[in-house]
């Protein structure tokens, strides 16, 4: 006879390595849009994303995924991506930037357990031959 701690040892069952792996976090009131800021040497291509409901289980988000480029032989192309959350707390916030013939990856992630993100709009600027700033997209 097995001792009983031997015997409980025998009876278990292998673990199942699908069990207990953490979901995915969920996102609700979801929405994305597909964006291509853009000014004279460049811009962004991207996707545009916001929703949640603000609170400690669904926060409330806005984020950009893509790139930035600019294909002029100097100055910088900036991306800025500009949101209220709060009803009226604004920002304007650069997200990313690329020099003469650059491309980058963007990622730029913000979110709030206390409000919504509410008029977002995302711009391309240059500082090729001065300042200049394209037609801000609002989504």
């Amino acid at each position: 006879m097995l001792p009983a701690s031997a015997a409980f040892a025998s009876s278990a069952q292998a673990p199942d390595p699908h069990h207990n792996k953490p979901s995915p976090a969920k996102k609700v009131n979801d929405h994305k849009h597909r964006v291509h800021p853009r000014v004279g040497c460049g811009g962004g291509d991207g996707t545009l994303g916001w929703g949640g409901w603000g609170s400690i289980a669904f926060p409330g988000y806005v984020e950009y995924d893509g790139n930035v480029y600019n294909s002029c032989h100097s100055g910088t192309v900036y991306l800025y991506l500009h949101y209220k959350n709060f009803g009226h707390s604004a920002h304007n916030k650069q997200i990313g930037k690329a020099g003469a013939r650059q491309n980058h990856k963007v990622h730029f992630h913000d979110s709030s357990h206390y409000s919504t993100y509410s008029q977002i709009e995302i711009t391309a600027c240059e500082s090729y031959k001065g300042w200049h700033c394209g037609v801000p997209i609002h989504v």
